[in-house]
């Protein structure tokens, strides 16, 4: 496993995850600009996060919504429109 630090630039972590690492990371700061964050790196492949216990709940939905996205992970709920 690969500690990218806290808040670190996303070359970096770029960097670490394209070496087939790991990669953990510490984030910094309160709030949305947290969860920003959170979504970026996760995009970017981050798998491990520190974070403040108040948060984790959040985080966690931010995470699930990333992977949502992206198609590794399939909808909590998912609506067909019907004309």
């Amino acid at each position: 496993m690969a500690d990218a630090g806290t808040d670190p630039p996303a070359a970096r972590i770029t960097e670490l995850v394209a070496s087939g690492r790991v990669v953990l990371v510490t984030l910094g700061g309160q709030g949305s600009g947290l969860l920003a964050a959170a979504s970026v790196y996760a995009w970017l492949g981050v798998r491990v996060f520190r974070a403040p216990p108040e948060t984790w709940d959040d985080l966690r939905q931010v995470l699930d919504m990333v992977e949502s996205i992206k198609g590794t992970r399939p909808p909590a709920l998912s609506r067909r429109a019907l004309a």
